[in-house]
């Protein structure tokens, strides 16, 4: 009977201790997601933006462009290549 309660506080601690770690893991996560909310809130700033909401538009219309530029250059390697 000892032995058994042994076993089952062993498991119990093994089980706490894998839930430290996962806990450990999303705060590590949370606080990578807190840094980017605050470059994003600087990279407002930045463009005179103060508010979050209008920083954010802002980085969706650049993102955009940027991926409207890379399909442009894509396309026009592609059309070289085959050249």
């Amino acid at each position: 009977e000892l032995q058994e309660k042994y076993k089952t506080e062993l498991c119990t601690k093994q089980a706490l201790l894998a839930e430290l770690e996962e806990q450990k893991i999303v705060q590590a996560k949370l606080k990578q997601t807190l840094a980017l909310f605050d470059e994003l809130e600087n990279a407002g700033r930045d463009h005179g933006t103060s508010d979050f909401r209008e920083s954010l538009v802002f980085l969706v219309q650049n993102s955009r462009k940027l991926q409207n530029i890379r399909d442009n250059v894509e396309q026009e390697s592609k059309r070289l290549k085959v050249s």
